[in-house]
């Protein structure tokens, strides 16, 4: 038998999800330190106790994409 799995819309995003360790703010706040530049992906995941991977993720909104 198949999983019930929910649909995409009504999975858990952002900090609703119970895996997260970003809030929104934090989410934006590393968005537009990234865009205005000077900082390193790498910095701001070692200021936010995540991985450089996860930063890239949120700067190119593969992950975070439902904030704007």
């Amino acid at each position: 038998a198949r999983a019930c799995r929910p649909t995409p819309a009504a999975r858990a995003r952002g900090a609703a999800a119970a895996s997260t360790r970003l809030t929104e703010a934090q989410v934006r706040g590393i968005r537009a330190a990234y865009a205005a530049g000077g900082v390193t992906q790498r910095a701001l995941a070692a200021r936010h106790g995540v991985s450089q991977a996860t930063i890239g993720a949120i700067t190119a909104r593969k992950t975070w994409r439902h904030l704007t």
